[in-house]
Order: structure tokens, then sequence, then C-alpha cells
């Protein structure tokens, strides 16, 4: 079970905008929440207010509307694409990559309030799954696969790509951040050149695929962590993106998109093989979302949560 949104905020009083008090004389008085609580749980209680909507758009796709920005909205391909590990016996090449937009499902709601979207794959020979919940400012993401094979895959990589809303849009990529070997947040600007699509691997990923040399960009470099942020140009909110492993994070500048590649452990045949993550607006700056994604992650490894 993934960590529910509830257990990063504040108890549910703190909802609360007014306190209203009697007196012996019969008064009234209306006390602000302001006056009871410090910044920091104001904060928590705004954080607890639904920040995103979703409204399938038909595939693959979600379109997440942003309520603190009402005409925004993301463009999100969930999943992009499905990349089992090209090495392995019985996965075609060279178009290692799968585009699962040219299939013709779609997301379904499920009875326990998840998005779900399945997908079986003759070519590949894998079956996967996507599903979603939206809890207050974040989706919980699960994506899971069948090795269909009667061979062991290395991993199967997945390619959720969210298309930033005009409000987020970086071109030059410095308000979108990554965190360096120090855990520091490090512009990601001034780690790659403005090439279309830059690739940055995460350690304990396979590093650069050759087959798809042609149209990424790779860096050498290798982060210790799959959190990839992009901050409002209002500086309000944070777009905050993480999945428990990740072979790179991207960045698209010219067809802007941000990436945590998402990858599962090694898939034995016939067994099913699951990777959790989230997409998050979180109100504040990059070092808000840093704190996020600590919090979630502590969250994720907690015994309750497994």
């Amino acid at each position: 079970m993934l960590p529910s949104s509830r257990a990063i905020q504040t108890p549910g009083f703190l909802s609360l905008l007014k306190l209203t008090v009697f007196s012996a004389l019969g008064f009234v008085i209306v006390i602000p929440a302001s006056s009871l609580f410090t910044r920091q749980e104001q904060e928590r209680v705004r954080l607890a207010k639904p920040l995103l909507e979703v409204e399938p758009a038909g595939g693959f796709t979600l379109n997440l509307v942003l309520l603190p920005y009402r005409k925004e909205t993301i463009f999100f391909l969930l999943p992009e694409g499905v990349t089992p590990s090209p090495e392995d016996p019985e996965v075609p090449g060279p178009e290692v990559f799968h585009w699962t937009r040219k299939s013709k499902q779609d997301y379904s709601l499920g009875e326990d309030g998840w998005w779900i979207l399945s997908e079986e794959n003759p070519d590949l020979k894998y079956t996967s799954r996507v599903r979603v919940n939206k809890t207050g400012e974040r989706l919980d993401i699960e994506l899971s696969v069948v090795n269909m094979t009667k061979y062991p895959w290395r991993f199967v990589n997945f390619s959720p790509c969210v298309g930033p809303p005009n409000s987020f849009r970086d071109p030059g990529l410095r308000r979108t951040y990554v965190l360096d070997n120090n855990g520091k947040l490090q512009v990601v600007g001034s780690l790659v050149d403005h090439y279309n699509y830059n690739v940055i691997s995460v350690q304990g990923g396979p590093g650069p695929n050759p087959k798809m040399k042609p149209y990424w960009r790779f860096r050498d470099l290798r982060l210790p962590e799959t959190l990839i942020m992009t901050e409002a140009s209002d500086g309000r909110y944070t777009l905050v993106k993480a999945f428990e492993r990740a072979s790179s994070v991207i960045t698209g500048v010219t067809g802007p998109c941000i990436h945590s590649e998402a990858m599962t452990r090694t898939v034995a045949p016939r067994e099913t093989t699951a990777v959790r993550g989230f997409l998050a607006l979180v109100a504040g700056n990059a070092k808000s979302g840093k704190e996020y994604y600590q919090e979630w992650k502590r969250l994720l490894h907690a015994p309750e949560s497994r």
C-alpha cells in the first residue's frame, strides 16, 4: 500500500479556518486560525486542499488540471513508452522503445478509486498495468509488468512523460532541479547544454542505451536520487516527480517535458514486478519540493507501507 497524502499532513482539526468560542456572557468570539497555528502548520493546512484534478484524455494520456492555475493543464503520458532491457533474450531491436501511445487502451476508474490501465504487448511479450490515485496535491503511481517470455529480464523501464503547462515551462532549465551527491539542489541548466533532450543516469540504473543515442544526449553523470522538479515562474508552486527506482531523469527543451524514468527490478519469467512513484504540486519553491520528496521516501520505506 502506498503512503497516503494524509500521512504527510497534519491532523484534520487544523483544516478548520475558524475557531468559535462561547463566553459565559453569551458572546461569540471568532478567532482566525492564523492566531492559533504556526506558519508551518498553516502551510500544511493549505496543502491539505485538493490541488489536482484528473481528467483521462483517452489512450495512455491523463490531463491534470492545476487548481491554483485554473486554465492550465498538465499533459501526462503515463507511460509514454515501455522498454525491456535490450540485451535480454526475446527483446526485439533496433527499435527497442515501445510507444504506448500507438495502442488503443484507455484509463478506467476502479472500484477502489484508482484509475487503471492495462496493456498486453505480444511483440515485446509483456503485460503492463498502470494504477493512479489522486490524494490532495499528489498522484500516487504504481507501474507493474508481467514478463511473458521464458527468460529473465534484468529490468523494465517505464517512461512517464510530464508536459508542464505554461507557468512551469523552463526552456533555460534554470528552474528545474535534481539532487547532487551531497543531497543539495542542483540547477539542471548548470549540468547540461540546451540540446533538445538531455538524459542524466541515476545510480543503480543500467546507464545509457546505445541504441537510443541518436535521439538523446547522454550526460556523463550519475545522480543519487530519482527526483526531478520544476518551479513555476511565479515561484508559488513546484512540480515534483520521483519513483522508488529509476534509470535516469530526462529534460526536454523544445518539446518541453520532464521525466523520472521508472525502472523495475529483475523480472523472472511469468513474474509480476512493480515500481511506485508520484507526481505532486507542492506549495513553495524547490526547497519545499525536496523536503516533500524526502518525507515521501521515508514513508514509502516505512514497514506499514510495504
